[in-house]
């Protein structure tokens, strides 16, 4: 699966620490903004979702699967929007945002966000 693999791929670049890289990207981002109590909490979250994503096995989903991705996708870890995914459900819908990760929640992207939640929800109700 798409999270399988890409899993895979920071754990065998960045080590048992599960993406150092990542952690350090963390501390240096918010330095300005946050104490160095909340920086740990930040990294602790961090490692707990990749502990969780490295255990999780996906299963094949019935229904349609609404696939929400940004453009800023990194290089050479996302080889295509759809790899992996289309194993999972025979229905994928997908939604790209013009955005990074850190700014895809922020105005004004989110409101495009909310929007397609939104027609999503309404189309599973019909």
């Amino acid at each position: 699966s798409c999270l399988e693999y890409l899993t895979a791929k920071m754990y065998l670049k960045f080590g048992k620490d599960q993406n150092i890289e990542q952690l350090d990207f963390i501390s240096q981002r918010f330095a300005e903004a946050a104490n160095e109590q909340t920086i740990q909490k930040m990294k602790m979250i961090y490692r707990k979702n990749m502990n969780a994503a490295m255990n999780y096995s996906m299963e094949y989903y019935e229904g349609k699967i609404s696939l929400f991705m940004v453009q800023s996708i990194i290089k050479g870890v996302v080889p295509l929007p759809l790899y992996g995914w289309k194993n999972l459900s025979k229905d994928i819908e997908l939604y790209i945002f013009d955005s990074g990760h850190a700014n895809i929640l922020r105005e004004p992207i989110v409101a495009s966000v909310a929007e397609k939640i939104v027609k999503c929800i309404n189309d599973t109700a019909k």
